[in-house]
């Protein structure tokens, strides 16, 4: 079985392998769910875009904003068997 520091770092590994360094990578949610004995672990970091349109421009419309994943670790072998995109409103509703 793994230990929550194990899985954060687990989590964060998959992530900058999966997506590459990511500026501001911050860890947001972690939980154990005993229901299918894994670590839910969420983190978050900036989008890297590209400038805005010409009307995105003049409306100071950015697309700039933060980035959630939440991957899923086997708690028996510390295997990766999921990752999802999620939104803020989703971790704080937790």
């Amino acid at each position: 079985m793994i230990e929550l520091r194990q899985a954060i770092e687990i989590a964060k590994k998959f992530i900058i392998e999966m997506n590459g360094e990511q500026e501001d990578l911050q860890l947001e949610y972690v939980r154990h769910l005993e229901s299918d004995n894994t670590w839910r672990v969420t983190y978050s970091f900036l989008r890297d875009e590209s400038t805005p349109n010409q009307l995105q421009a003049v409306l100071g419309i950015t697309r700039n904003g933060r980035i959630y994943r939440t991957i899923d670790i086997e708690d028996e072998n510390g295997e990766v068997v999921g990752m999802q995109m999620g939104s803020a409103r989703e971790v704080e509703s937790v």
